[in-house]
């Protein structure tokens, strides 16, 4: 029936993801299938997050084509209306792909185009301050050097980037929206556990809020996932039956994150529920916990207005660029679809000289989208 509704349904400027499809999809779809998305995705409450900002292309799709559902059976197919019937039964967590070995493929295909092109790489430097009278750009570092540049690219969190130009680019600093983070806890556990050799949940699980007996939000069988780490993992335990890895995320709106003396315990009660198989320490050949304090950002209602009018006044000068899943969206196919975007304008606009970095050549499993 979704498909019935006019487009304007649960569509104003600024509509929470709850709004929209709760007023499109209804209660229980919401509940039940996007409220765990989000809360595995972006760490946020439905309610709280901006549609248009968590998920550009659906609201995009919305008011282009009028509907929720054939929008998403269009970016899961990625190709005709007609075609989405073909692929839609696919698992979408294998449509997801992967950096080999790791995404720290990643930064090390970046720094070798920097020095390639004759740029120098500092790491461990500490920016602390920003000046821009005249030119050039100067940064000073907690070492109490100063450098010099022409250009200058902000890579990091809204809050950081609007501390760094209150004083040296006011009028920036005070158009970078308000975007709270929420923290993250990841535990990875490595077993060898033939009872996960059938892959009882396929390559993950996403968990509802108040789902009894367990407190993880999102579950991934990264060996199942990609062939690549279920390789290394071979490779690094050749005496392991059945080696495999899991990662599990902790860390909802609002929520304590469990205490990282707990966490191994829990992490290991709550795949097994998820799974359904009993998961013990004598099966636990490896773990660790990693914690992203600042990383998950939750643009609220108003966020893409204030995207936009950012956009527009960095668009008027071509010395600074911010860049940051704050600024694109969650994950590296939204910021190659921002840098395409962004591209694509520069070639319609005379005026703007697009500053576009050369692809890593990093290897990859599929493409990073």
């Amino acid at each position: 029936l979704e498909p019935l509704l006019p487009a304007r349904v649960g569509a104003r400027p600024g509509a929470t993801v709850a709004e929209t499809v709760g007023r499109r999809m209804g209660r229980r779809v919401l509940e039940r299938l996007v409220a765990p998305i989000v809360g595995g995705v972006h760490s946020a409450d439905p309610a709280e997050l901006e549609l248009a900002a968590a998920s550009p292309q659906l609201a995009t799709g919305l008011a282009e084509h009028g509907s929720l559902v054939r929008t998403v059976r269009r970016l899961r197919g990625g190709g005709r209306w007609g075609d989405a019937g073909r692929t839609a039964g696919a698992s979408a967590g294998t449509r997801v792909h992967a950096l080999a070995p790791t995404m720290a493929a990643l930064p090390a295909a970046l720094r070798e185009e920097l020095l390639a092109g004759g740029g120098i790489v500092r790491t461990g430097v500490e920016v602390t301050g920003l000046d821009r009278e005249g030119e050039p750009w100067r940064v000073r570092t907690a070492r109490g050097e100063q450098l010099e540049a022409d250009r200058l690219v902000l890579a990091c969190p809204p809050d950081t980037a609007r501390s760094l130009l209150a004083g040296a680019a006011p009028e920036i600093a005070e158009a970078i929206p308000e975007t709270p983070s929420a923290a993250v806890r990841l535990v990875a556990l490595v077993l060898d556990a033939p009872a996960l050799d059938s892959h009882p949940s396929g390559t993950g699980a996403l968990v509802a809020l108040g789902t009894p007996g367990i407190r993880a939000k999102a579950l991934t069988h990264a060996s199942a996932k990609w062939e690549h780490v279920e390789r290394a993992l071979r490779e690094a335990l050749p005496s392991a039956a059945s080696p495999h890895l899991l990662r599990l995320s902790y860390g909802r709106p609002g929520e304590q994150l469990p205490g990282r003396e707990e966490i191994v315990d829990l992490a290991l009660a709550d795949a097994s529920a998820i799974l359904g198989t009993p998961l013990t320490r004598s099966r636990l050949a490896d773990w660790a916990v990693i914690d992203w304090d600042r990383a998950m950002r939750r643009p609220l209602p108003g966020h893409r207005a204030a995207l936009d009018a950012l956009a527009r006044l960095l668009e008027a000068r071509d010395d600074l660029e911010l860049v940051g899943s704050w600024r694109a969206g969650t994950g590296l196919d939204a910021i190659v679809r921002a840098d395409d975007a962004r591209a694509a304008a520069a070639q319609t606009t005379p005026q703007t000289t697009p500053i576009s970095p050369t692809a890593p050549t990093a290897p990859t499993e599929g493409t990073p989208r």
